[in-house]
């Protein structure tokens, strides 16, 4: 995904990566390929029916995941605040368990993380690749911005981390800046507020 690797802090008593459940066998569902896709915060396994978002053990000043116990809590705040836009793709989170030195998804055992279980679709269809190859024009757009915006002004409550330009900060000092359709977005939610 173009992103630097970040290593785990490997804290944890059952040291798991995504090398231990990269076998069809680990899943509960007939799997038609497996590929790992990285972020700095996140693996994402590539299933083909679903994906699996798991979080990296690691702590920034924005977000910390180095324990069990916080990414079991981000996976669950995750999913919820998810399917509130895209109820449709994100479907649970699941324990992933090792028991007699296998690890499994959504097995028993001995719960070594947990993940976002998502259903996969094409990276043809994310809007990047949207955008490049010229599928959604302006007023679409502008019509995502829109409810965007309005989502945002009925949540109960303002962002946890505060205004847009305190958001921008700690999204560029982890991947550099905001893509130019972000901003916009956030220039639309500001004006609304």
């Amino acid at each position: 995904m173009g992103m630097p690797s970040v290593e785990p802090l490997l804290e944890d008593k059952a040291e798991f990566t995504p090398a231990d459940i990269l076998r069809p066998a680990a899943f509960p569902h007939p799997v038609t390929e497996l590929r790992v896709q990285q972020t700095n915060l996140s693996w994402i396994v590539l299933t083909g029916p679903y994906a699996y978002k798991i979080k990296k053990s690691v702590a920034f000043s924005f977000v910390d995941q180095s324990t069990l116990q916080r990414r079991n809590a981000l996976c669950e705040e995750e999913l919820r605040l998810n399917q509130r836009l895209a109820s449709n793709l994100y479907e649970a989170v699941v324990p992933i368990t090792r028991l007699n030195e296998e690890v499994t998804v959504g097995g028993h055992g001995e719960i070594v993380d947990y993940a976002v279980k998502m259903k996969q679709f094409e990276a043809a269809d994310e809007l990047s690749a949207l955008l490049k190859a010229q599928a959604v024009d302006a007023t679409e757009l502008a019509d995502l911005g829109v409810r965007l915006a309005d989502f945002h002004c009925l949540c109960r409550r303002k962002r946890a981390l505060g205004n847009c330009e305190r958001l921008s900060n700690c999204t560029t000092q982890c991947w550099g800046a905001w893509p130019p359709c972000c901003v916009i977005l956030m220039r639309v939610h500001d004006a609304r507020n």
